[in-house]
């Protein structure tokens, strides 16, 4: 007859070196396995890199006169400067003009998609009065853009890497009306991404 004894002696568990082994084979076996799977996965993901849009209103000139500065302006000659076709009034009104002096402190090129003022929107002027790329300035509610101080309307509104241009915005009173000297503007530059970037201006001021 067995005894208890008999039993537990007689059923031995597997060799500790080859319990090794086996515990060996399956890890790696798991790991080619994971590595197969996961080889297809990181080879059809393209990840790419976010271009982060960065632009710095610096300045501008509100002013109401007849010739507006630019961001290349030359303070001790007083050249480099757009010409104004409406004539300088006590308020903002209609075929005025804005600038705004904007600097591109990203890593990539930024498309200026609209210009909001008061809300309105202000599209490019894609050379719009007549047809014609000679044209000095925007009609009303519309932008131009320029990166050396002279407002061309063959100028696309995309901005390089540290780029410095200015914004040319040509005011329409019919949809906001006449802004008197003082008063507050707020301006929004909205990218081709949604990015916005917003400056407040005061009429009748230059800053920077």
């Amino acid at each position: 007859m067995k005894t208890i004894n008999d039993y537990k002696y007689s059923q031995r568990a597997v060799a500790p070196i080859i319990a090794t082994l086996l515990m060996v084979a399956i890890s790696v076996v798991g790991g080619i396995l994971i590595f197969v799977f996961a080889q297809g996965f990181f080879t059809d993901t393209n990840i790419g890199t976010p271009n982060i849009e960065s632009l710095e209103i610096f300045g501008y000139d509100a002013s109401d006169v007849a010739a507006l500065r630019t961001h290349v302006f030359d303070p001790i000659t007083g050249t480099n400067t757009v010409t104004v076709s409406a004539a300088a009034s006590s308020n903002l009104k209609d075929n005025d003009g804005i600038t705004l002096f904007v600097r591109n402190k990203g890593a990539g090129p930024v498309t200026i998609d609209r210009i909001k003022v008061y809300g309105t929107d202000y599209l490019w002027d894609l050379a719009a009065t007549g047809g014609t790329a000679s044209a000095t300035v925007p009609v009303a509610q519309k932008f131009a853009l320029s990166s050396d101080g002279t407002v061309d309307l063959t100028d696309g509104p995309v901005i390089e890497p540290g780029q410095e241009v200015t914004i040319y915005i040509r005011y329409e009173q019919d949809t906001n009306g006449l802004v008197k000297i003082g008063r507050p503007i707020p301006v929004v530059v909205v990218t081709g991404n949604g990015a916005t970037f917003t400056k407040q201006l005061q009429n009748g001021v230059k800053f920077g």
